[in-house]
Formats: structure tokens, sequence, C-alpha cells
């Protein structure tokens, strides 16, 4: 009867972990992103004209967002992204976040038809002053992105590094230069409401200045926003 009786209790044991591994890759699997986080995937430049260390071929990018599409990735902004670390909001289904540094041309030329084919969206960072120059995006390229679910953000009024410029050029460089695309006789531009600093961005600028000069800092920069 001993015998039996633990045998009983063994197989409940088991029938018991076997249900919570069964309940735990289904949950892995709907929302495996509350364990293993949020992937942020970084460009630069797409194209097959001008490569360096940070240029990918069209073709090389084309398959990489194919393989996305392919395997139920959900492109989200850093708007949700700060909403679920913040408050939790929900999130669909394997997420991830798609970014674009400096603005180049090839992310209207070659980024947005691909993205647009896939139904995804992106935020890319604009260096304020290169805006309307040789090989970066103009002013109507940006607002073509803003429509068609391009976020975009600011970074930087002139690319520094902030680490190392004078605290005092600290206010002009983070505001990224939103100023400059107001239209001076209406003092408005209704994508300039569009061109702003995102949330996650700024604390993350804010927390690795005041680490290199000091918490005084700090505080200078959440005062930017």
């Amino acid at each position: 009867l001993i015998t039996i009786g633990k045998r009983i209790v063994y197989t409940i044991i088991i029938c018991i972990a076997l249900l919570f591994i069964a309940l735990g890759s289904m949950w892995c699997l709907s929302s495996h992103y509350k364990l293993y986080g949020v992937p942020v995937l970084n460009y630069h430049q797409v194209n097959d004209k001008y490569h360096s260390a940070l240029t990918l071929d069209v073709a090389q990018f084309k398959k990489q967002m194919e393989y996305l599409h392919n395997e139920g990735y959900h492109t989200i902004s850093l708007d949700d992204l700060y909403a679920y670390v913040t408050e939790g909001k929900e999130l669909p289904d394997k997420p991830i976040v798609l970014t674009f540094d400096d603005g180049y041309i090839d992310n209207y030329e070659d980024v947005l038809p691909i993205l647009e084919s896939y139904d995804m969206q992106a935020t890319i960072f604009m260096i304020s002053d290169a805006v309307n120059t040789k090989r970066f995006m103009s002013i109507n390229e940006l607002k073509t992105m803003d429509a068609h679910k391009f976020i975009v953000e600011g970074h930087t009024n002139h690319h520094s590094i902030l680490t190392r410029i004078d605290p005092s050029k600290l206010d002009d460089e983070i505001k990224g230069g939103k100023d400059h695309y107001i239209n001076k006789n209406t003092n408005e531009d209704e994508f300039c409401e569009h061109y702003r600093h995102d949330e996650a961005l700024l604390m993350a600028q804010s927390k690795s200045i005041s680490k290199a000069r000091g918490n005084n800092d700090k505080q200078k920069i959440v005062e930017v926003k």
C-alpha cells in the first residue's frame, strides 16, 4: 500500500510539473518578450553606392526584413516600448523596434519602399543641421517619411558627442534644432510637433551624461524636454 501511495504521489507531481511546463511554453511563445526583452535593431545607411562600416546593401536589408515578416515579428514604436517598460503596456507577439540614425537619403529612397511592402514602421533619428544637405534627407522628404509610419526624432543638433562638449551647449545640442524648421512667417509647422525627442532616448542621454559629469548635469538635461 505504501508503494502504491508513493507511485500515486509521484504521478501527481509529474503531471503537475508537465502542466507547468506546457503552460510555461505556451506563455513564452505568446509573450516571450516579457522574459527575453524587446530587440532594437539599429541601422544607418542602406544602399549600393556608398559603403562604410555603417552601410548595409539593399538586398541584405530586404532579406532581413523579409525574415522578420515571415517569422511573425511586429514592429513597434519607441513610444510603445517606453509605455511597456514604464506602464506595463501589452505589446504584440514578437515585438521589435527598427531605428535609423543620422537621416541619410537612402532611408527615403531604399528603406521606405521595403518597409512599406511589409507594412512595417520605424524611427529615424535625424541630425538637425544635416537636413537639406547632400546625402541627407530634406525637410519635405522627412515629412513624407513621417506620413508613412516613420517617426522622426532628434539626433542632436550637430551630432556632437554630448559628454565632450561644454555643458552650456547641451541645451541647444539636445533640442535637436527643432526651431530651425518652424516657419518664421507663421511661427508654426505641424511637422515640428512630431519632430521631437523620445522620452526613453532623453532619459538615456541624461543617464549617460550624468554618469560622466555628476548628478547636477542630469537635472539640466531633464529640463530640456
